[in-house]
């Protein structure tokens, strides 16, 4: 039985921090976000443009080398 509770003061304890720390968390305002959010995009299109042009690349190597050999 001691065991047991244990365990449930164990799990109310981790509530009881978890509570707190929310408490602490300062989330971004709306124009942040929105910011935010813009650089991830831009930075998933560049990315995206990347690969792609490195795939094209890649693939015209080798079919070339394909061709030589």
């Amino acid at each position: 039985m001691a065991e047991k509770e244990k365990k449930q003061n164990r799990i109310v304890k981790f509530f009881r921090d978890l509570k707190s720390e929310r408490k602490k968390v300062t989330w971004p305002t709306l124009p942040e976000t929105n910011k935010r959010t813009w650089v991830v995009i831009v930075e998933l299109v560049a990315v995206a443009v990347l690969v792609g042009v490195l795939d094209y690349g890649f693939s015209k190597f080798i079919l070339w080398l394909a061709k030589v050999i």
